[in-house]
């Protein structure tokens, strides 16, 4: 019987896949958070007055949140790798306002476990 060998992927691919799942989540958090309010945008009740402080700051909300979700592909999308990008991803966690501990604490467990396989 011939010896089978299974060839591993580079530690770079394995960093890379890592990175990119970050990336996924992030961007799942943020996507959920933005069809939320969307869907509370359509369900406000009409007629809506523009001095309305709860629907402006609800525009305001997903206006910030497509930014960022936006700012987050350029950033995936970067020529930067490395510790360079793994420092960029987690500035962008640390400063999120849609990112709750618990997801802060594993893309933060993540990115460890990226830089230690880079």
């Amino acid at each position: 019987m011939a010896d089978v060998k299974i060839a591993s992927a580079p530690r770079t691919d394995l960093a890379a896949d890592v990175v990119a799942r970050i990336f996924g989540e992030i961007r799942d958090i943020l996507e959920r958070k933005r069809l939320k309010l969307a869907e509370d945008i359509v369900k406000y009740p009409t007629p809506i007055p523009a001095c309305d402080a709860d629907f402006n700051h609800m525009l305001a909300e997903r206006a910030r949140i497509q930014a960022d979700i936006t700012r987050l592909e350029s950033l995936s999308a970067s020529a930067v790798a490395g510790a360079e990008k793994t420092g960029l991803i987690a500035e962008f966690a640390a400063l999120s306002p849609d990112l709750d501990a618990a997801a802060r604490r594993r893309i933060k467990s993540a990115l460890k476990d990226a830089v230690s396989r880079g």
